[in-house]
């Protein structure tokens, strides 16, 4: 019905233009939504991080169980966020 409301004001064919429908919302939702997309993109920047020290240590022969220890993760998390990446046959005491 909006469209067609909007057709007739403008004298226009009513399939040609969009409609979108942008409620307005408190400012809350707005930074509450802004502090969701930061977190999501800190949590992604964790990650990266820790897997990238995580490769840098069992380059440097540490187990995974030691450097599990060091970052704060389990050596099973660090089995998982390093497959792939080692392919020197390496075994760790985990």
């Amino acid at each position: 019905m909006a469209r067609e409301a909007i057709a007739l004001m403008l004298d226009v064919a009513p399939d040609s233009f969009d409609i979108v429908v942008q409620p307005e919302v408190p400012g809350e939702v707005t930074r509450a939504r802004q502090a969701r997309t930061a977190l999501r993109q800190a949590e992604r920047s964790a990650e990266e991080a820790t897997r990238s020290a995580a490769e840098a240590l069992l380059r440097e022969g540490y187990t995974v169980r030691d450097a599990g220890e060091l970052l704060g993760i389990s050596p099973q998390r660090v089995s998982q966020i390093t497959r792939g990446s080692r392919g020197d046959g390496h075994r760790s005491a985990a």
